[in-house]
């Protein structure tokens, strides 16, 4: 499983915004951690091992929970064939069709995670806007 916690700076505005409406703000970045994740797993199905199929359709991101504050989302392939999912990828010495590899969650979520902040700011940006 691969978990990217990230930590947001210069959040002035968002901690302001979330006082003054604390729903709409909370909905806003809700949205907007769900559409990363979204993001992120579209580009991992451009890697997900594929011979029939069944690996990449297994593919799922769950809606937005907020527990204590904290939001989160999860990315998963495999359901009930989790643990074949899992060797899938971890297993390095598989050969896969061009383009398609082990790690095919992790390095697409690393990579969005490049730029989680800034994108997550711009989304709850354009959400806010005009509602505050």
């Amino acid at each position: 499983m691969t978990t990217v916690n990230v930590k947001m700076t210069n959040m002035d505005k968002y901690l302001h915004l979330l006082a003054v409406a604390p729903r709409e703000t909370t909905q806003a970045i809700e949205k907007a951690v769900h559409a990363e994740a979204l993001t992120a797993f579209a580009n991992s199905q451009k890697q997900v091992p594929f011979d029939k199929g069944i690996l990449a359709s297994s593919g799922t991101v769950t809606p937005p929970a907020n527990v204590g504050g904290t939001i989160s989302v999860e990315i998963m392939y495999g359901g009930a064939a989790r643990n074949y999912a899992r060797v899938q990828h971890e297993n390095d010495s598989f050969r896969h069709d061009a383009g398609r590899k082990a790690h095919y969650l992790r390095d697409p979520v690393k990579e969005q995670a490049k730029e989680f902040e800034t994108n997550l700011k711009a989304r709850i940006d354009a959400t806010m806007r005009g509602l505050i």
